[in-house]
């Protein structure tokens, strides 16, 4: 994009984006007490919807690069970074959507790199396909998302036909 248009340059804001969230979590790890020798740390976050999920693993020279799990994340799950829902709002590409799944791997030079994912995410709720479809429209919905679409309207007339507790109290 030319810079006399006015707009950001969308690729910079992007990356922008992406180092708040590295840092965040680099900033987290040393109040919480992590290990200063870790080499890299992985994360994965799957958004869908408003819903969303994080797993994580840190690499330590000290135990042969074996995973472990943030003991930050463990005890004290990071709150979801600001900046991911409107990362996928920039990355939105009209009538085909946009990513549910960011591979954030952090390493202890500093460098960072991403990769999006815009298939069927692993873990996710059925139910939050629907406000995922409002969010971010497709002109196509793939069969995975007609198919959790029905699901989830069988879910909520279950839901709907079932009466609350106090309602069945009252009738007796």
């Amino acid at each position: 994009m030319s810079s006399d248009s006015g707009k950001p340059d969308v690729r910079t804001a992007q990356q922008a984006i992406v180092r708040q969230i590295a840092d965040d979590v680099i900033g987290k790890m040393y109040i919480d007490g992590i290990p200063v020798d870790w080499t890299r740390i992985d994360l994965i976050y799957t958004l869908v919807g408003n819903a969303w999920t994080v797993v994580d693993e840190i690499f330590d020279p000290e135990l042969s690069n074996l995973e472990m799990p943030l003991p930050a994340m463990l005890d004290q799950p990071f709150a979801k970074p600001p900046p991911l829902q409107p990362l996928r709002e920039m990355m939105y590409v009209p009538g085909e959507g946009t990513w549910f799944t960011m591979h954030l791997t952090i390493r202890s030079d500093g460098e960072v790199s991403t990769n999006f994912g815009y298939d069927q995410p692993q873990s996710y709720a059925e139910e939050d396909v629907e406000t995922d479809l409002r969010m971010y429209p497709r002109h196509t919905v793939p069969e995975w998302m007609q198919n959790d679409l029905i699901i989830a309207r069988q879910l909520a007339a279950e839901r709907g036909r079932r009466q609350p507790l106090w309602r069945r109290l009252l009738r007796r």
